[in-house]
């Protein structure tokens, strides 16, 4: 009997041929945010106005092998989700020890629908994902198992996420939330103190030449995320709060929450939904926030639906494990109507 699962791995596998083919013979040309970090790429520097550098030397490098038609750029993104999805898997596996929860997980991040529509723009949050992923899963391997070189791997991934996009910041924030809670995590930290600084130093090394780049251009990029917080002209927005609420609820996927919230009773707090807690209700009420008080757009708390999104399909696969193949075809669907 061929297994749920099964079928729902080979759904993603024709999605993605289907994502292909729709960027092959799409009339769309190049958006304008996608224009620039294409341009930005043949002109290479430490730093740009809006963002980070890593977007347009990946760019650059990867025109290089694959050259500058839509379709090339285009797939950039489609293939980082396919990355980020096997990161979900391993985070979820650490977490569980249970492969089928693990691809359960990996599935639904794939055909999540927020994953739908950014795998046809070419940003920043794809690359600022994939690495804020990395560095979800080399912390559980550190919390596991202290290894120097681990704790290296750590600073790594969070300074080329942090390259990526500044919202990487967020990180450090949820590990403070994660240091209150985990007794385990915080004796970690505190008995490998060597290890820790070298973490640091590894990340202050990674980011230094665009904090070098900033300095030598009045920290234009700071000023340009300050302007968009806006926080100057703060002012209630209830309209804005429930839109950015709202905007979460349909990029996870409103069957996937709703089912949760009805089922709220049932939901189970162990170490790793604490884990995952830590890395996404910070950052979903920072940006709620924000919302409320000036304004904010839906993928400014992306990196919190990786947490997210693993916590509700651990806790759903507990209490219905149908729910979540349905849920899963049913944004197998959604993701098909809109390539």
């Amino acid at each position: 009997m061929i297994k749920d699962k099964n079928i729902l791995v080979f759904c993603c596998f024709f999605l993605l041929a289907f994502k292909t083919l729709s960027i092959y013979y799409t009339k769309f040309d190049l958006f304008g945010d996608e224009a620039q970090y294409w341009i930005w790429s043949k002109n290479l520097d430490f730093g740009y106005f809006s963002k980070p550098p890593l977007l347009p030397w990946f760019i650059h490098v990867y025109c290089l092998v694959f050259g500058n038609s839509i379709f090339a750029i285009k797939m950039i993104s489609v293939s980082f989700y396919c990355l980020s999805s096997f990161v979900v898997y391993l985070i979820s596996n650490q977490l569980t020890r249970n492969k089928e929860i693990s691809i359960y997980a990996a599935i639904s991040f794939f055909l999540m629908p927020g994953v739908s529509v950014s795998s046809f723009l070419l940003s920043t949050d794809v690359l600022l994902i994939l690495f804020w992923s990395l560095s979800l899963l080399q912390l559980l391997k550190i919390r596991e198992r202290p290894d120097f070189w681990g704790f290296i791997l750590l600073g790594t991934f969070l300074g080329l996420a942090f390259l990526a996009k500044y919202a990487a910041i967020y990180f450090f924030i949820c590990t403070v939330f994660l240091l209150i809670f985990d007794k385990k995590i915080r004796d970690v930290f505190f008995n490998n103190k060597l290890s820790f600084f070298f973490c640091l130093f590894s990340f202050v090394l990674i980011v230094f030449p665009n904090a070098v780049w900033n300095t030598n251009n009045n920290w234009v990029t700071l000023h340009h995320t300050a302007d968009n917080a806006s926080l100057g002209r703060a002012a209630i927005n209830f309209k804005g709060g429930l839109e950015f609420f709202i905007s979460q609820i349909f990029m996870i996927g409103p069957l996937l929450f709703f089912y949760f919230v009805i089922r709220f009773k049932k939901i189970k707090i162990d170490e790793g939904s604490v884990f995952l807690l830590s890395f996404s209700l910070p950052i979903f009420f920072i940006v709620l926030i924000e919302a409320f008080l000036v304004r904010s757009n839906a993928n400014w708390a992306a990196v919190s639906l990786v947490s997210f999104l693993i916590f509700f399909v651990r806790q759903v696969y507990s209490i219905n494990k149908k729910f979540i193949v349905w849920n899963s075809y049913i944004h197998f669907s959604l993701g098909l109507f809109f390539f």
